[in-house]
Protein backbone atom coordinates (compact mmCIF):
# COMPACT_ATOMS: atom_id res chain seq x y z
CA UNK A 1 0.00 0.00 0.00
CA UNK A 2 1.23 3.52 -0.77
CA UNK A 3 0.70 5.70 2.33
CA UNK A 4 1.33 9.38 3.05
CA UNK A 5 1.69 10.43 6.69
CA UNK A 6 1.49 14.11 7.61
CA UNK A 7 2.95 15.39 10.88
CA UNK A 8 4.18 18.80 12.01
CA UNK A 9 7.69 17.59 12.93
CA UNK A 10 9.69 14.49 12.11
CA UNK A 11 13.00 12.90 13.02
CA UNK A 12 15.57 14.25 13.70
CA UNK A 13 13.58 17.40 14.53
CA UNK A 14 11.49 16.01 17.37
CA UNK A 15 10.32 17.55 20.62
CA UNK A 16 8.26 14.81 22.22
CA UNK A 17 6.60 11.43 22.17
CA UNK A 18 4.25 12.25 19.27
CA UNK A 19 7.16 12.64 16.85
CA UNK A 20 8.81 9.43 18.03
CA UNK A 21 5.51 7.58 17.70
CA UNK A 22 4.92 8.79 14.14
CA UNK A 23 8.47 7.79 13.24
CA UNK A 24 7.91 4.33 14.72
CA UNK A 25 4.70 3.94 12.72
CA UNK A 26 6.30 5.08 9.46
CA UNK A 27 9.33 2.83 9.80
CA UNK A 28 7.25 -0.19 10.85
CA UNK A 29 4.93 0.25 7.87
CA UNK A 30 7.98 0.40 5.62
CA UNK A 31 9.43 -2.70 7.29
CA UNK A 32 6.19 -4.53 6.51
CA UNK A 33 6.74 -3.80 2.83
CA UNK A 34 4.60 -0.72 2.23
CA UNK A 35 5.61 2.48 0.44
CA UNK A 36 5.63 5.22 3.04
CA UNK A 37 6.19 8.96 2.65
CA UNK A 38 6.03 11.64 5.34
CA UNK A 39 5.17 15.29 4.74
CA UNK A 40 6.55 17.48 7.50
CA UNK A 41 7.74 21.04 8.12
CA UNK A 42 11.23 22.32 7.43
CA UNK A 43 12.82 24.42 10.20
CA UNK A 44 15.13 26.29 7.82
CA UNK A 45 12.51 27.26 5.26
CA UNK A 46 14.01 24.99 2.59
CA UNK A 47 12.29 22.20 0.71
CA UNK A 48 14.09 18.86 0.87
CA UNK A 49 13.60 15.14 0.24
CA UNK A 50 15.51 12.34 1.92
CA UNK A 51 15.20 8.68 2.89
CA UNK A 52 15.31 7.90 6.61
CA UNK A 53 14.76 4.38 7.92
CA UNK A 54 13.19 3.30 4.63
CA UNK A 55 10.76 6.25 4.71
CA UNK A 56 10.66 9.05 2.13
CA UNK A 57 10.68 12.28 4.13
CA UNK A 58 9.54 15.46 2.37
CA UNK A 59 10.16 18.66 4.31
CA UNK A 60 8.13 21.72 3.36
CA UNK A 61 8.70 25.40 4.23
CA UNK A 62 6.16 26.75 6.70
CA UNK A 63 4.11 29.51 5.07
CA UNK A 64 3.29 31.50 8.19
CA UNK A 65 4.80 34.39 10.15
CA UNK A 66 7.55 32.37 11.86
CA UNK A 67 8.62 28.83 12.80
CA UNK A 68 7.22 28.34 16.32
CA UNK A 69 8.58 24.93 17.24
CA UNK A 70 11.99 25.99 18.48
CA UNK A 71 13.67 29.15 19.74
CA UNK A 72 12.19 31.94 21.84
CA UNK A 73 8.46 32.64 21.43
CA UNK A 74 7.47 35.97 19.80
CA UNK A 75 5.24 38.66 21.27
CA UNK A 76 1.58 38.02 22.03
CA UNK A 77 0.29 39.95 19.00
CA UNK A 78 2.44 38.05 16.53
CA UNK A 79 1.58 34.75 18.17
CA UNK A 80 -2.15 35.51 17.89
CA UNK A 81 -1.79 36.31 14.19
CA UNK A 82 0.13 33.06 13.66
CA UNK A 83 -2.67 31.04 15.26
CA UNK A 84 -5.32 32.93 13.29
CA UNK A 85 -3.64 32.03 10.00
CA UNK A 86 -3.18 28.47 11.25
CA UNK A 87 -6.93 28.00 11.57
CA UNK A 88 -7.00 27.60 7.76
CA UNK A 89 -3.81 28.15 5.78
CA UNK A 90 -4.40 27.99 1.99
CA UNK A 91 -0.67 28.21 1.25
CA UNK A 92 -0.02 25.05 3.24
CA UNK A 93 -2.99 23.37 1.57
CA UNK A 94 -1.31 24.00 -1.78
CA UNK A 95 2.08 22.77 -0.52
CA UNK A 96 0.61 19.56 0.93
CA UNK A 97 -1.47 19.05 -2.21
CA UNK A 98 1.64 19.22 -4.36
CA UNK A 99 3.19 16.42 -2.29
CA UNK A 100 0.04 14.34 -2.71
CA UNK A 101 0.22 14.83 -6.49
CA UNK A 102 3.83 13.61 -6.49
CA UNK A 103 3.44 10.70 -4.05
CA UNK A 104 -0.01 9.61 -5.34
CA UNK A 105 -0.87 7.78 -2.08
CA UNK A 106 -3.68 5.27 -1.68
CA UNK A 107 -4.42 6.76 1.76
CA UNK A 108 -3.49 9.90 3.69
CA UNK A 109 -3.02 9.71 7.46
CA UNK A 110 -2.70 13.09 9.19
CA UNK A 111 -1.41 13.28 12.77
CA UNK A 112 -0.35 16.57 14.39
CA UNK A 113 -1.20 19.27 11.83
CA UNK A 114 -0.16 22.51 13.57
CA UNK A 115 1.47 24.61 10.85
CA UNK A 116 -0.29 22.69 8.07
CA UNK A 117 -3.70 23.67 9.50
CA UNK A 118 -6.92 21.78 8.82
CA UNK A 119 -6.68 22.93 5.20
CA UNK A 120 -4.47 19.88 4.60
CA UNK A 121 -7.64 17.78 4.81
CA UNK A 122 -9.22 19.66 1.92
CA UNK A 123 -6.11 19.00 -0.14
CA UNK A 124 -6.71 15.27 0.32
CA UNK A 125 -10.45 15.36 -0.33
CA UNK A 126 -10.09 17.50 -3.46
CA UNK A 127 -7.98 14.67 -4.85
CA UNK A 128 -10.43 11.99 -3.80
CA UNK A 129 -7.96 10.44 -1.36
CA UNK A 130 -9.10 8.36 1.66
CA UNK A 131 -8.36 10.40 4.79
CA UNK A 132 -7.61 9.07 8.28
CA UNK A 133 -6.85 11.56 11.03
CA UNK A 134 -5.07 10.49 14.23
CA UNK A 135 -5.75 12.48 17.40
CA UNK A 136 -2.64 12.92 19.55
CA UNK A 137 -3.43 16.18 21.36
CA UNK A 138 -6.11 18.87 21.60
CA UNK A 139 -4.86 21.14 18.80
CA UNK A 140 -8.29 21.14 17.14
CA UNK A 141 -9.81 22.55 20.36
CA UNK A 142 -7.05 24.79 21.76
CA UNK A 143 -4.09 26.62 20.19
CA UNK A 144 -1.91 25.51 23.12
CA UNK A 145 -2.96 21.90 22.25
CA UNK A 146 -3.56 21.09 25.96
CA UNK A 147 -6.69 22.95 27.18
CA UNK A 148 -4.58 23.66 30.28
CA UNK A 149 -4.18 27.21 31.57
CA UNK A 150 -3.03 28.86 34.78
CA UNK A 151 -2.41 25.48 36.39
CA UNK A 152 -5.89 24.13 35.64
CA UNK A 153 -7.55 21.98 33.01
CA UNK A 154 -10.18 23.87 31.04
CA UNK A 155 -13.69 22.46 31.28
CA UNK A 156 -14.96 24.77 28.55
CA UNK A 157 -13.33 26.61 25.69
CA UNK A 158 -12.44 30.24 26.23
CA UNK A 159 -13.47 32.81 23.61
CA UNK A 160 -10.10 32.63 21.83
CA UNK A 161 -10.22 28.83 21.63
CA UNK A 162 -13.74 28.94 20.22
CA UNK A 163 -12.59 31.38 17.54
CA UNK A 164 -9.55 29.34 16.53
CA UNK A 165 -11.27 25.96 16.71
CA UNK A 166 -14.48 26.72 14.82
CA UNK A 167 -13.07 26.23 11.28
CA UNK A 168 -11.12 23.18 12.43
CA UNK A 169 -14.11 21.46 14.03
CA UNK A 170 -16.29 22.19 10.99
CA UNK A 171 -13.62 20.60 8.80
CA UNK A 172 -13.45 17.38 10.86
CA UNK A 173 -16.41 15.96 8.93
CA UNK A 174 -14.06 15.58 5.93
CA UNK A 175 -12.26 12.63 7.56
CA UNK A 176 -13.27 9.15 6.47
CA UNK A 177 -12.11 7.68 9.78
CA UNK A 178 -10.67 9.14 12.99
CA UNK A 179 -8.32 7.26 15.29
CA UNK A 180 -7.20 8.24 18.75
CA UNK A 181 -4.18 7.13 20.73
CA UNK A 182 -6.52 6.83 23.73
CA UNK A 183 -10.24 6.52 24.34
CA UNK A 184 -9.99 9.76 26.27
CA UNK A 185 -8.91 11.87 23.30
CA UNK A 186 -11.72 10.54 21.11
CA UNK A 187 -14.32 11.28 23.80
CA UNK A 188 -12.85 14.74 24.30
CA UNK A 189 -13.38 15.69 20.66
CA UNK A 190 -16.83 14.12 20.52
CA UNK A 191 -17.78 16.29 23.52
CA UNK A 192 -17.06 19.36 21.39
CA UNK A 193 -18.90 18.00 18.33
CA UNK A 194 -15.77 16.99 16.47
CA UNK A 195 -15.90 14.40 13.66
CA UNK A 196 -19.72 14.14 13.48
CA UNK A 197 -20.76 10.85 11.92
CA UNK A 198 -17.15 9.80 11.29
CA UNK A 199 -16.25 6.20 12.28
CA UNK A 200 -13.60 5.91 15.00
CA UNK A 201 -11.00 3.50 16.32
CA UNK A 202 -8.64 3.51 19.31
CA UNK A 203 -5.09 2.66 18.28
CA UNK A 204 -2.67 3.01 21.17
CA UNK A 205 0.92 3.95 20.46
CA UNK A 206 3.40 1.15 19.96
CA UNK A 207 6.47 0.82 22.13
CA UNK A 208 9.99 -0.54 21.62
CA UNK A 209 10.57 -4.28 22.08
CA UNK A 210 10.88 -5.33 25.73
CA UNK A 211 14.36 -5.01 27.19
CA UNK A 212 16.60 -8.04 26.71
CA UNK A 213 17.84 -7.77 30.29
CA UNK A 214 14.51 -9.00 31.55
CA UNK A 215 12.57 -7.93 34.65
CA UNK A 216 13.95 -6.40 37.78
CA UNK A 217 15.60 -8.81 40.19
CA UNK A 218 14.08 -9.17 43.66
CA UNK A 219 15.40 -6.56 46.05
CA UNK A 220 17.73 -8.06 48.62
CA UNK A 221 17.87 -4.97 50.78
CA UNK A 222 14.54 -3.19 51.10
CA UNK A 223 16.11 -0.64 53.45
CA UNK A 224 18.14 1.14 50.77
CA UNK A 225 16.78 4.15 48.89
CA UNK A 226 14.19 3.34 46.24
CA UNK A 227 15.09 4.88 42.87
CA UNK A 228 12.14 6.79 41.38
CA UNK A 229 12.22 8.51 37.99
CA UNK A 230 10.60 11.30 36.00
CA UNK A 231 10.90 11.28 32.20
CA UNK A 232 9.52 14.04 30.02
CA UNK A 233 9.26 17.74 29.35
CA UNK A 234 9.99 19.98 32.33
CA UNK A 235 6.83 22.09 32.17
CA UNK A 236 4.23 23.09 34.79
CA UNK A 237 1.59 20.93 33.09
CA UNK A 238 3.71 17.79 33.54
CA UNK A 239 3.48 17.85 37.33
CA UNK A 240 7.18 17.70 38.20
CA UNK A 241 6.86 20.42 40.85
CA UNK A 242 4.24 18.56 42.95
CA UNK A 243 6.27 15.38 42.49
CA UNK A 244 9.35 17.08 43.97
CA UNK A 245 7.23 18.46 46.81
CA UNK A 246 5.79 15.02 47.63
CA UNK A 247 9.19 13.36 47.27
CA UNK A 248 10.86 15.78 49.67
CA UNK A 249 8.15 15.04 52.24
CA UNK A 250 9.22 11.38 52.40
CA UNK A 251 11.48 10.22 55.24
CA UNK A 252 15.12 11.16 54.57
CA UNK A 253 17.02 8.42 52.75
CA UNK A 254 13.88 6.50 51.79
CA UNK A 255 14.20 7.22 48.07
CA UNK A 256 16.12 8.98 45.32
CA UNK A 257 14.55 10.92 42.46
CA UNK A 258 16.14 10.89 38.99
CA UNK A 259 14.86 13.51 36.53
CA UNK A 260 15.40 13.19 32.77
CA UNK A 261 14.23 15.87 30.37
CA UNK A 262 14.34 19.54 29.65
CA UNK A 263 11.75 22.17 28.89
CA UNK A 264 10.63 25.63 29.93
CA UNK A 265 13.86 27.34 31.14
CA UNK A 266 12.36 29.50 33.90
CA UNK A 267 10.40 26.59 35.35
CA UNK A 268 13.41 24.30 35.24
CA UNK A 269 15.64 26.90 36.93
CA UNK A 270 13.05 27.29 39.69
CA UNK A 271 12.95 23.55 40.36
CA UNK A 272 16.72 23.14 40.17
CA UNK A 273 17.13 25.89 42.79
CA UNK A 274 14.63 24.12 45.02
CA UNK A 275 16.60 20.86 44.86
CA UNK A 276 20.12 22.35 44.72
CA UNK A 277 21.04 21.21 48.25
CA UNK A 278 19.11 17.92 48.12
CA UNK A 279 21.56 15.12 47.38
CA UNK A 280 18.73 12.67 46.75
CA UNK A 281 17.49 14.53 43.64
CA UNK A 282 19.52 14.02 40.45
CA UNK A 283 19.07 15.97 37.19
CA UNK A 284 20.15 14.06 34.08
CA UNK A 285 19.07 16.53 31.38
CA UNK A 286 17.88 15.26 28.01
CA UNK A 287 18.91 11.60 27.63
CA UNK A 288 17.72 8.51 25.82
CA UNK A 289 14.82 7.04 27.86
CA UNK A 290 16.62 3.77 28.60
CA UNK A 291 19.49 5.63 30.29
CA UNK A 292 17.03 6.75 32.95
CA UNK A 293 14.90 3.60 33.01
CA UNK A 294 17.85 1.29 33.61
CA UNK A 295 18.76 3.38 36.67
CA UNK A 296 15.36 3.46 38.39
CA UNK A 297 12.83 0.94 39.68
CA UNK A 298 9.58 2.94 39.34
CA UNK A 299 8.63 5.66 36.85
CA UNK A 300 6.31 8.45 38.00
CA UNK A 301 4.03 10.11 35.40
CA UNK A 302 2.49 12.95 37.46
CA UNK A 303 0.80 14.95 34.67
CA UNK A 304 -1.58 17.69 35.75
CA UNK A 305 -3.00 18.23 32.26
CA UNK A 306 -5.00 15.56 30.46
CA UNK A 307 -2.00 13.86 28.90
CA UNK A 308 -3.37 11.99 25.89
CA UNK A 309 -1.26 8.83 26.04
CA UNK A 310 2.28 9.52 27.29
CA UNK A 311 4.84 7.40 25.50
CA UNK A 312 7.10 7.29 28.57
CA UNK A 313 4.63 4.91 30.28
CA UNK A 314 5.03 2.39 27.46
CA UNK A 315 8.80 2.86 27.41
CA UNK A 316 8.86 2.10 31.14
CA UNK A 317 6.88 -1.10 30.61
CA UNK A 318 9.28 -2.15 27.84
CA UNK A 319 12.10 -1.91 30.39
CA UNK A 320 10.13 -3.79 33.02
CA UNK A 321 9.46 -0.72 35.16
CA UNK A 322 6.10 -0.32 36.91
CA UNK A 323 4.52 3.14 36.75
CA UNK A 324 2.81 5.48 39.18
CA UNK A 325 0.53 7.73 37.12
CA UNK A 326 -1.98 10.49 37.72
CA UNK A 327 -5.60 9.94 36.76
CA UNK A 328 -5.41 12.34 33.86
CA UNK A 329 -6.28 11.89 30.21
CA UNK A 330 -5.29 8.53 28.80
CA UNK A 331 -2.81 7.57 31.54
CA UNK A 332 -5.24 5.28 33.48
CA UNK A 333 -5.95 3.40 30.22
CA UNK A 334 -2.32 2.32 30.02
CA UNK A 335 -1.68 1.25 33.64
CA UNK A 336 -3.15 -2.07 34.77
CA UNK A 337 -3.30 -2.82 38.55
CA UNK A 338 -0.50 -5.38 38.27
CA UNK A 339 1.78 -2.91 36.45
CA UNK A 340 1.47 0.16 38.63
CA UNK A 341 -0.63 2.59 40.63
CA UNK A 342 -2.76 5.65 39.92
CA UNK A 343 -3.75 8.60 42.10
CA UNK A 344 -5.99 11.67 41.90
CA UNK A 345 -3.80 14.81 41.63
CA UNK A 346 -6.72 16.94 42.81
CA UNK A 347 -6.65 15.33 46.27
CA UNK A 348 -4.19 17.02 48.66
CA UNK A 349 -1.50 14.60 49.77
CA UNK A 350 -2.55 11.87 47.30
CA UNK A 351 0.81 11.78 45.52
CA UNK A 352 2.77 11.56 48.79
CA UNK A 353 0.48 8.76 49.99
CA UNK A 354 1.02 6.92 46.70
CA UNK A 355 4.80 7.19 47.07
CA UNK A 356 4.56 5.90 50.63
CA UNK A 357 2.47 2.98 49.40
CA UNK A 358 5.17 2.07 46.87
CA UNK A 359 7.77 2.11 49.65
CA UNK A 360 5.54 -0.20 51.68
CA UNK A 361 5.05 -2.55 48.71
CA UNK A 362 8.65 -2.88 47.57
CA UNK A 363 8.41 -6.65 47.84
CA UNK A 364 5.94 -6.57 44.92
CA UNK A 365 8.25 -4.75 42.50
CA UNK A 366 9.87 -7.84 40.97
CA UNK A 367 6.49 -9.38 40.12
CA UNK A 368 5.23 -6.03 38.84
CA UNK A 369 8.32 -5.77 36.65
CA UNK A 370 7.47 -9.08 34.99
CA UNK A 371 3.86 -7.93 34.51
CA UNK A 372 5.09 -4.68 32.94
CA UNK A 373 7.12 -6.62 30.37
CA UNK A 374 4.08 -8.74 29.53
CA UNK A 375 1.94 -5.63 29.14
CA UNK A 376 4.54 -4.03 26.87
CA UNK A 377 3.99 -6.85 24.39
CA UNK A 378 0.37 -5.71 24.02
CA UNK A 379 1.71 -2.49 22.51
CA UNK A 380 3.84 -4.23 19.90
CA UNK A 381 4.89 -1.99 16.98
CA UNK A 382 3.84 -4.53 14.37
CA UNK A 383 0.37 -4.91 15.92
CA UNK A 384 -0.02 -1.12 15.98
CA UNK A 385 0.98 -0.81 12.30
CA UNK A 386 -1.47 -3.53 11.27
CA UNK A 387 -4.29 -1.72 13.07
CA UNK A 388 -3.45 1.43 11.09
CA UNK A 389 -3.47 -0.60 7.87
CA UNK A 390 -6.98 -1.83 8.71
CA UNK A 391 -7.99 1.79 9.29
CA UNK A 392 -6.56 2.85 5.91
CA UNK A 393 -8.38 0.03 4.12
CA UNK A 394 -11.62 0.88 5.93
CA UNK A 395 -11.28 4.51 4.82
CA UNK A 396 -10.55 3.36 1.28
CA UNK A 397 -13.70 1.25 1.20
CA UNK A 398 -15.73 4.16 2.54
Amino acid sequence: MNILLVNTLYHPLAVGGAERSVQSLAEELARLGHEVAVATLSPDGLRSETILGGVEVRRLPLRNLYFPFRGRPPGAAKKSLWHLLDTWNPAMEAAAGAVMDQVRPEAVNTHNIAGFSAAVWRAAKRRGLPLVHTLRDQYLLCPRTTMFRDGRNCIRQCAACKLYSLPRLLATRQADLVTGVSRFILRRHRDFNGFPGVPEAVIHNGCPPPAEKGPLPPEKDAKGPLHLGFLGKVHPSKGLEPLIEAFQALPPGAAELWIAGKGEPSHERKLRRRTATDGSVHWMGFVEPRRLLERIRVLVAPSLWHDTAPRNVLEAFACGRPVLGSRRGGIPELIAPETGWTYDPDLPGALKEALERILDERSRLAAMSEAALRRARRFDLSAMARKYLRAYRSATEK
